[in-house]
Formats: C-alpha cells, structure tokens, sequence
C-alpha cells in the first residue's frame, strides 16, 4: 500500500560549495554517480557539469542546448546523463566520459520536465506537459509504448529497484502510479492538499510517496 505524505524540510547542514554554472542560471538538475564518488549537474545555462563530490573539483562539463535544460537524470550505471530542454522539446542522451551526444528521444509535443531511467538502464520514462508519458527503448531512442495520456501535466518519479514501474502527479489531485514491466497499467488514488504537485518521489520500502505541492 502506498500512502501519501507532505511535509517541509528547513534544516541547515554543513556545505560545501560548486561554482562553475552561470551565477544566473538555476541548476534544475543534480545527482550522485552510484559510487558517490562524483556528481553530476545540469543547469538553464545550457551545461552539464561533472564534480568531485569529496572536494568540489570541477571535472568537466558537456555544453548541451543554449536554450537550457529543464531537467536531468543519470543512468543506473552513472555513465550517461539524460537531459530535456531546448528546442523541439527532443531528450539527449549523452555519455559523461566522451562528453558525446549518443540519442535523441524525439515525440512529446511540450517541455518534458521529468525523466527516469528503468532500473536495468534499458528503457527511460518521460513526462511532460503535453499530459503524457512515454516510454522509449534506451538504446534505439524509439518508443516501446503507446504514450500515456494523463489529465493534468505529468511529473514522474521511478519507483525503488525491486520493480520498474513510477507515479506521476500533476495539478488534478489524482496520484498515479504506473506498473511499466508489461504492458503500462496504472492505479489511481486522490491526495488531500489542495494545491497540484511539482514533484514526486518514493520511499525507499516503496510504502509512501512523498508529494511536493506549489
């Protein structure tokens, strides 16, 4: 059973600060390798950036499109780096060791603003504001499904690595949680905040899924 939670974070930690991206650009995308030994950002400057994470050490960066990047996601295996933004509302595959653009996941009709790769790394998930999720082979870049048409803009997050399958939420209340093994196959349950989520993410035991409200 997956229950629904909301709440607020307002503790202040020790930190250690990255400077590299335009001090004028908001970096909507950051995530540890799976080894935590680097970390990997993405920013409406355009850039993605690869860090130490044990000293802050810029270690390189991949210019991708001038009309920024909305969202980012690393593969399982920390070896790629998937990002949406610019034109044509197309995701791009890259590789963050040849810094080189391996695919580009091509058919939402809007600003895709989440991505998730499956737990193997084969397939991606994404969802945009056209209200639909697709699912794409993570290889051949085409699409492995009918898109999946939701009533609000979509804003998915992967479920833990026992089972591929995510949640989506948007601004119609209704939570939606997607098995993505076979065929795509959905529940739904309604929150009780009275604002639409921006974001969504699992518990670790998959019991609860942890809403962010604006």
């Amino acid at each position: 059973m997956v229950k629904s939670i909301s709440g607020t974070w307002n503790r202040i930690v020790n930190r250690l600060i990255w400077k590299g991206h335009d001090e004028e650009s908001e970096v909507n995308g950051i995530a540890f390798t799976p080894d935590g030994k680097r970390v990997v950002t993405a920013a409406s400057d355009g850039e993605i950036r690869i860090w130490d994470a044990a000293n802050g050490k810029d270690l390189g960066k991949i210019v991708g499109p001038k009309e920024g990047i909305i969202a980012m996601a690393l593969s399982p295996d920390g070896r790629r780096a998937l990002i949406a933004g610019g034109n044509g509302f197309a995701c791009v595959l890259y590789d963050l060791e040849t810094k080189k653009e391996i695919l580009r996941l091509v058919g939402h009709t809007a600003n895709v603003n989440s991505l998730v790769f499956s737990p193997d790394g084969k397939q991606i998930l994404t969802g945009s504001a056209d209200r639909t999720l697709r699912l794409w082979d993570a290889t051949a870049g085409r699409s492995c499904a009918k898109s999946m048409r939701t009533p609000a803009m979509s804003r998915a997050s992967n479920s833990p690595p026992m089972v591929w399958g995510a949640a989506s939420v948007g601004y119609d209340h209704v939570n939606r949680l997607w098995g993505l093994e076979r065929r795509p196959t959905r529940r739904l349950f309604r929150s009780a905040q009275p604002a639409g989520a921006l974001r969504c993410d699992f518990s670790r035991r998959q019991d609860y899924l942890l809403r962010r409200s604006g």
